[in-house]
Formats: structure tokens, C-alpha cells, sequence
């Protein structure tokens, strides 16, 4: 099992850093396809796999890629807006739960609008910026596991994640905080901008891991699928960049 987590993980990681390094198109293609995937991975954890109502969501997802990146000033207060209510939603679980056409519609802003963060900072700003993307979600939750699997002692959202741990969630924000440093003396920019992206983008990692967590204790499931050997579903493996992506989305826009 680890053998296969491992090699699908480096695997899934190389594939990133080209679309990254590459950008443009083939980054617009595979934002869009993981999108309308993990709305599928959605919908079919929330019992709606069959309902005919979720079809609306592809085309709509489409045709926001279709129009994201020319109307970027516009896209950016709609993921702020997306981004707090899905951490509202973090926030008050269990008392807060979507359901029928509430996770149709909530899915195309969460999955769907979520997903196309990296390719828009991609398109929009320096490529060191879509780095920290991937750093301060991947890098930072290596960084949590391997934090909480020696230290974790105290476990903050029994629900939601019940392995999460407080020193788990201080490993993941000093390993985001690190890894940006190295980033950004790499790359000569400014090391304390680095800093405070990379840390504010481990934050919403952590939210957007409990936030697809969320979804599927409230639905009884453990994992949203089994497309990716070792991670299970789209969703369980980018739950985190979602989150992470968007952040630092917004944070560019507006303060760079």
C-alpha cells in the first residue's frame, strides 16, 4: 500500500510540476478535467451519482473555464466569496449540511471555481507564486504527517479528522514556512512575502482538508473514489490545493 501511495505520489508530482513549468493550455485542460471529475467523486459521495439534476454542473463548469480567465477582476471576489463560505461551512459542521440541489450548486463553486485558482495565478502573476501553491499544500501536509506521526499527541477535530493533530497542524506551517524560504532563495524574491503566503496558504490547506472531510462523514464514506492507487479520489488528493490555490490567488491579486 505505501509502495503504491509513494509511486502514484511522485508520479502525480511530476505531473504538476510540468503543467506548472508549461503552463498555459495544457494547464487550462487538466484544471478543467480534474474539476469536472471531482464533481463527479462529489455528487457521488452525496448519494447524487445517478440524479440527473448534476448534469447542469459540467457544462457550467465548462463555460466558467471558458470565461475565467478574461474576467479575472470579477473571478477573484467570487472565489473570496466561495472560499468563505466554505470555510463557514468548516466551522460550524455538523450544524451546517448541504444536501440534493444545495450540493449540485455548492459543488460547481467549490470544486469547480476552486480548481481553476492555480491556473489563473499561473496565467496572471510571477510562476514563483503557483510554487507556493504547490508547496504550501503538498509540501506542508508532508510535512503535518510526518509531524503528527512523532509528536501528535492532542486532536483537535475528532469528527472531521479524527488523526489530525495540533502538533501535526505546527509541523505543516514551519515545514510551508521553510520550504517557502528555500523557494524564494532560489528563486531571488522577497523572502518574508514567501514566508507569509506559504504560512497563510498551510492555513487553508488544513481548512480544505476538513472541509472535503466534511463532505464525506456526512455521508458515511470514507474516501471519494479510487481513481489514484494509494490516495483514493481526485478530491482526497487535491482536497488541500483547492483551498491553498485559491488563498494565494487572492492574496496576489490584491497585495502584489
Amino acid at each position: 500500500m505505501f509502495k503504491e501511495r509513494l509511486i502514484s505520489g511522485i508520479v502525480i508530482l511530476a505531473g504538476i510540476v510540468i503543467l506548472i513549468l508549461v503552463g498555459g493550455l495544457p494547464l487550462w485542460i487538466a484544471s478543467m478535467v480534474a474539476a469536472c471529475v471531482g464533481l463527479f467523486e462529489l455528487y457521488k459521495v452525496a448519494g447524487l451519482g445517478t440524479d440527473r439534476r448534476t448534469w447542469i454542473a459540467y457544462p457550467v463548469t465548462v463555460a466558467y473555464y471558458l470565461l475565467c480567465s478574461r474576467i479575472g477582476s470579477v473571478i477573484v471576489y467570487f472565489t473570496a466569496a466561495v472560499l468563505v463560505l466554505m470555510t463557514i461551512f468548516v466551522a460550524a459542521y455538523p450544524r451546517i449540511r448541504f444536501s440534493g440541489w444545495q450540493v449540485i450548486i455548492i459543488g460547481i463553486f467549490y470544486v469547480g471555481v476552486l480548481s481553476s485558482c492555480l491556473f489563473l495565478t499561473r496565467s496572471s502573476a510571477d510562476i514563483f507564486y503557483s510554487w507556493l501553491i504547490l508547496l504550501s499544500s503538498w509540501g506542508a501536509d508532508t510535512a503535518a504527517y510526518c509531524a503528527g506521526k512523532l509528536l501528535g499527541k492532542h486532536h483537535p477535530f475528532p469528527t472531521l479528522s479524527p488523526k489530525k493533530s495540533v502538533e501535526g497542524c505546527i509541523g505543516g506551517l514551519a515545514g510551508a514556512a521553510i520550504l517557502g524560504t528555500a523557494v524564494a532563495l532560489i528563486m531571488h524574491r522577497p523572502v518574508l512575502s514567501a514566508i507569509f503566503l506559504a504560512v497563510i496558504g498551510a492555513v487553508f490547506s488544513i481548512i480544505g482538508d476538513l472541509c472535503a472531510s466534511a463532505f464525506k462523514r456526512q455521508h458515511g464514506a470514507k474516501d471519494y473514489g479510487n481513481i489514484i492507487p494509494g490516495h483514493g479520489g481526485v478530491l482526497d488528493r487535491f482536497d488541500s490545493m483547492l483551498f491553498t490555490g485559491a488563498v494565494i490567488y487572492i492574496c496576489v491579486t490584491f497585495l502584489y
